[in-house]
C-alpha cells in the first residue's frame, strides 16, 4: 500500500470480510475505486486460485509483489496485471482443481504497468482486420477466452510467441464487461465477430 500512496494513488485496506480482493485503489479525482487483490512472495512462483480467472473476476486487477531474499539487495518488484491478461498463464498441478501457481516469467511484460490502474475505464478494443486469422482468434478470445483463441491460432500455423502478444494487447485494452457489443455473423467459416455497439 506504501508504493500506491508514493506513486499518488489513493488507497485503503478493503474490511476484513471482503472476499476477492485486498485494498480499494483509485485517483483523487476519481469518482469510484478499483477493488485491488495483491499476491507477495520472497520467491516466485505466486499462489493463485483458478476461480480469478473466470468469469466477472476477469476484470480485476491483481499486484503481484516479489520481494526476493530478507537481506533486501535487489528492489522489490511489482507486475500489475488484470486477470482477464493472465488467464491461461497459471500452471495447474495434476489433480489440483482450484488452485494454480504463476511464473515470473508470464508477469514480466506487467513490471512496473501502474498505468493499469488508471486505464479502469477508458480503454476501448482494436479490432484485427475482417477476415483474418487474428480476428478470428479475438472473437473466441472474447467469448471463450484465452486457451480456445491460443488454440485456434496455433492450429492456423501462427507462431504462439505471437498469438501471446495478441492476447496480451487484447487484454489490456478489454473494455469492462458493461460494455455493450453487437454481433455479426463473418463470410468465411460462420464465427461470430464482435464489435461496439
Amino acid at each position: 500500500m506504501g508504493e500506491l500512496l508514493r506513486r499518488g494513488y489513493d488507497a485503503q485496506l478493503a474490511d476484513r470480510n471482503t472476499a476477492g480482493y485486498d485494498l480499494l485503489v483509485g485517483r483523487h479525482r476519481d469518482t469510484a475505486l478499483a477493488k485491488v487483490q495483491v499476491k507477495t512472495v520472497r520467491s516466485q512462483p505466486w499462489y493463485v486460485r483458478q476461480s480469478q480467472f473466470e468469469g466477472d473476476m476477469l476484470s480485476q486487477i491483481t499486484i503481484y509483489v516479489l520481494l526476493g531474499n530478507e537481506d533486501a539487495q535487489q528492489p522489490v518488484r511489482y507486475f500489475i496485471a488484470r486477470n482477464s491478461a493472465m488467464a491461461g498463464q497459471m500452471s495447474t498441478p495434476r489433480n489440483w482443481d482450484t488452485a494454480a501457481f504463476m511464473s515470473l516469467k508470464a508477469l514480466i511484460p506487467f513490471e512496473g504497468r501502474w498505468d493499469i490502474l488508471d486505464n479502469q475505464d477508458t480503454v476501448q478494443l482494436r479490432r484485427p482486420r475482417v477476415g483474418s486469422v487474428k480476428e478470428r482468434c479475438f472473437d473466441i478470445y472474447l467469448r471463450q477466452g484465452e486457451k480456445a483463441a491460443t488454440r485456434l491460432a496455433v492450429a492456423q500455423g501462427i507462431k504462439l510467441a505471437s498469438v501471446r502478444r495478441w492476447i496480451h494487447d487484447w487484454s489490456a485494452d478489454k473494455a469492462p464487461a458493461s460494455s455493450k457489443m453487437r454481433c455479426r455473423r463473418l463470410p468465411t467459416g460462420g464465427a461470430e465477430s464482435h464489435s461496439p455497439a
